[in-house]
């Protein structure tokens, strides 16, 4: 997913969570809390741009922390493990909606409640993973929104032969705790057949594993790296050996994923609103990535 479509998401969660409905009903006298589950650090600048674009959207509608609205934050720090205890720990806290900004926060967030609204941002394979059963009719107590990209690994993995002529065997790292990856594992191995090359998959669930994914990489002599988008390797940005690189999720300038100036991420946190005080019974927003709108960003895996 990129930056662009990040903001998006965003800004359409901030709607949700600022639309009549929720106008209607708030108390003037209650401040409503908002719990969030991050998948990085307070200190990233990916962070720190939803955080920033969740307060505006709500601002915009009249909603603004210190006053009706107040955040409870939590980070995983690229710990995919701590979502259960921090979505328990927002339970307990009794906040009245949850925002989970990836599926796996999202799954915990729905195995700690069945009451508390989740509004899930850039969500992956929502069906595929059980998060829901369907995404035009989720029920439970979750709805958000779902990214759609069934081209962009092999649209990745052909800007990745153009950069690295005669490419004829590439790397493929994905993180094993995120259930969305396995699909897209499976897109890249289909897409590279059709290319001509063979893939090799890589596992990383944190930055310790990090070396010994590199060092098979390099015994098996790959050519190129296709690191499949995730936190973790946002934050640990999984990068060195001798070979060339496009990634799934681009990164802007700064590096974490994320610009305060892109109009998009404001529209993803215009959602999660409505969700306060009332269980959500509407349909996911999907949004689908064009293969068109990627841009080829190689690096020197040196980098």
């Amino acid at each position: 997913m990129d930056h662009i479509t990040r903001r998006r998401l965003l800004a359409l969660s901030a709607a949700v969570l600022a639309s009549p409905l929720f106008a209607a009903a708030q108390q003037l006298t209650k401040v409503y809390r908002i719990g969030v589950l991050f998948s990085g650090s307070p200190e990233s600048s990916l962070t720190q741009t939803m955080l920033d674009v969740l307060r505006q959207g709500l601002r915009e509608h009249g909603y603004a922390e210190g006053r009706n609205i107040a955040f409870e934050p939590r980070y995983a720090k690229g710990k995919y493990e701590l979502f259960p205890e921090l979505a328990a720990e927002l339970v307990g806290l009794k906040v009245d909606v949850i925002v989970a900004v990836p599926t796996p926060a999202a799954l915990a967030a729905r195995n700690a409640t069945g009451t508390i609204p989740i509004v899930v941002v850039a969500g992956g394979d929502l069906v595929g993973t059980g998060l829901v059963s369907s995404l035009a009719r989720p029920g439970r107590n979750i709805t958000g929104h779902s990214i759609l990209a069934p081209e962009i690994v092999g649209k990745q993995l052909e800007l990745l032969r153009e950069t690295v002529p005669g490419l004829s065997r590439v790397a493929v790292l994905r993180n094993p705790t995120q259930p969305p990856q396995a699909a897209m594992s499976r897109e890249a191995e289909v897409a590279a057949r059709v290319l001509g090359m063979q893939v090799q998959l890589l596992e990383a669930g944190g930055p310790d594993e990090f070396d010994s994914a590199f060092a098979a990489m390099t015994r098996e002599r790959a050519g190129g790296l296709l690191v499949l988008a995730d936190a973790i390797f946002i934050a640990g940005r999984p990068a060195r050996g001798t070979t060339d690189q496009v990634r799934l999720d681009h990164q802007p300038q700064d590096r974490q994923g994320a610009r305060p100036g892109d109009p998009a991420v404001a529209a993803a946190a215009r959602g999660p609103g409505d969700r306060i005080g009332s269980p959500p019974d509407e349909p996911f927003v999907r949004e689908r990535v064009s293969p068109a709108a990627l841009e080829a960003r190689p690096r020197d895996a040196r980098e």
